[in-house]
């Protein structure tokens, strides 16, 4: 039996690893700024704008108003981004990895495993296109509005997604330093300054 080689530990205490994890949860409140920003009237605690988020959505369902869409938006973008902070400091990946391997000693097909890891990104392009989906459902008729925010999230999802592969071509380009910068830190928060950018663009057009 293969022995799985992770535990529930800091995958990266260094102080690039910690602004990242800042980055992804500042970029998240941002979201949440957005998602009370779409509503109309007077302010309200943010627990009860969900709610009545989830009330209008499913009053409306299949086609519901366009600023409770927009805020459902937030609200994903927002989630996918706190577990996407967390990730990074726990490096699950890893964990799913050692899993498989463990699967694939145990069953005798070890060396048949470039086979199932294709299948394996398969299935996580079917995930992502059917993420894709979802955003553009809720984004039809206003995508000019967000379409700095989905770039920036398509770019980090697709990030995570191939350096959770563990192509070696590509691990070599994340690993490449310049004046003690590593391309890693400069893709990871390049995406996530998109994300923000984005969300900020659209505080301040609700504002105007």
């Amino acid at each position: 039996m293969h022995e799985i080689r992770w535990s529930p530990s800091i995958g990266d205490p260094s102080i690039m690893g910690w602004v990242t994890v800042v980055a992804y949860f500042v970029t998240a409140w941002l979201c949440l700024r957005a998602l009370q920003a779409e509503k109309r009237g007077p302010s309200r605690p943010l627990l009860p704008t969900i709610a009545a988020l989830f009330r209008v959505m499913r009053k409306h369902w299949p086609r519901p108003p366009a600023p409770a869409r927009r805020a459902a938006l937030w609200l994903v973008l927002c989630v996918v981004l706190v577990a996407l902070g967390i990730n990074k400091q726990l490096d699950l990946q890893t964990l799913f990895t050692e899993i498989g391997r463990s699967f694939a000693h145990s069953g005798g097909w070890y060396e048949e495993r470039r086979f199932v890891q294709g299948l394996f990104l398969v299935a996580m392009a079917c995930v992502g296109a059917l993420g894709l989906a979802i955003f553009w459902w809720l984004t039809r008729g206003q995508l000019r509005d967000f379409r700095i925010t989905l770039a920036g999230l398509a770019f980090i999802v697709c990030f995570v997604l191939i350096r959770a592969a563990s192509f070696h071509k590509f691990d070599e380009i994340i690993g490449f330093e310049l004046l003690g910068v590593r391309m890693n830190w400069v893709l990871e928060l390049g995406g996530i300054g998109i994300i923000a950018a984005g969300v900020i663009r659209r505080l301040r057009a609700a504002k105007e």
